[in-house]
């Protein structure tokens, strides 16, 4: 992929998503799959996972990715840039630019049941957060310096919270089964309602990357992170049903590209 400098980008015009460089981030990974669905083009901006990232938080006020730009024109005053950085923000931007390809249930009940599940697998407390602080506990806080304890920092890590979080992302998993189970049950291979939506992107997504995550050929991963993400769990094992892994491989087969490129 070709990353350009944030100082570039920020000068730019149109559609631009910053994202993680060198790592496959999910949530970078999904922010692009929601335009790329869409058909809308972008350019990327470099973002380094555990870096200060200076130039991105003076510009976006975070040093994190994604962050997703939209400008429609540079010469036009009134036309405000607009920031989104949340799963939910980025979301909804894609769907105001490209509402034909609706990725947003038009169901009010639906909509608010697909935003829910989605904060619970990629906010805070969700299961991506619970994954990061079980990964770092393998680590443990008094073993962390650098660029390890300014990441571990942002998740407010501890190694009493690294204890509990499989339990959580176990929680969570069964929640997710247990959707599925049921939108099978009616018929639907989806997530939510009788149509894919965002979060069949994210969850296959989140899961494909942060629990058991694809073969090497299909998901190229740095061997550390990979290892924090195939490390065994008895608690998310008992939870994960094999419906997650079958949702997650339709919704590659359907919509998704591999081998997933960053």
């Amino acid at each position: 992929m070709e990353y350009l400098p944030i100082s570039q980008i920020q000068a730019m015009q149109g559609l631009r998503i910053v994202a993680c460089a060198n790592v496959p981030s999910p949530w970078s990974l999904a922010a692009r799959a929601l335009f790329d669905y869409k058909k809308l083009p972008y350019v990327l901006g470099e973002q380094l996972v555990t870096k200060e990232n200076a130039e991105l938080q003076a510009w976006t006020g975070q040093n994190s990715a994604p962050v997703v730009a939209y400008r429609k024109s540079d010469d036009n005053p009134n036309d405000n840039e607009k920031l989104a950085s949340s799963a939910e923000g980025i979301i909804l931007l894609a769907e105001k630019l490209e509402p034909t390809l609706a990725l947003i249930p038009a169901d009010p009940e639906q909509r608010a049941w697909m935003f829910g599940l989605l904060q619970s697998l990629t906010g805070e407390d969700g299961f991506a957060w619970c994954r990061r602080l079980m990964s770092l506990g393998n680590i443990g806080q008094a073993n962390m310096r650098g660029d390890i304890l300014r990441m571990a920092l942002k998740y407010d890590y501890s190694d009493q919270a690294a204890a509990k979080a499989g339990s959580r992302a176990a929680e969570i998993l069964r929640v997710f089964s247990n959707t599925l189970n049921q939108q099978q049950a009616k018929g639907s291979d989806f997530l939510v309602g009788s149509q894919l939506s965002a979060l069949d992107f994210y969850f296959a997504i989140f899961i494909a990357v942060m629990y058991k995550p694809l073969p090497n050929e299909l998901l190229p991963m740095p061997d550390g992170m990979r290892a924090g993400y195939e490390l065994g769990s008895d608690e998310l094992d008992a939870a994960a049903d094999q419906i997650l892994f079958d949702h997650r491989d339709k919704i590659f087969a359907q919509s998704l590209t591999v081998p997933i490129s960053y």
